[in-house]
């Protein structure tokens, strides 16, 4: 698996609610930056951080968040 292959799994188990799929996807060490103003912007550093993150959108959004990979680096 490439890494725009990993990428593209991690968006469609975010969408389909897959922990378990997010989990084999995500390596522990990995980082997730979330650049802006948003209550989540944040570097996140680790699978743990990172599964924070998105326990705390689906929160702060009360489950309705959608996001769509428009590209990837």
């Amino acid at each position: 698996m490439n890494a725009d292959d990993g990428i593209r799994r991690v968006f469609d188990a975010f969408q389909g609610g897959d922990p378990r799929a997010l989990f084999e996807v995500i390596a522990a060490d990995a980082v997730w930056v979330v650049n802006g103003t948003v209550p989540v912007a944040n570097v996140y550093e680790g699978r743990e951080e990172i599964f924070h993150l998105f326990r705390e959108t689906r929160r702060l959004t009360g489950g309705t968040y959608l996001s769509t990979l428009r590209w990837s680096l």
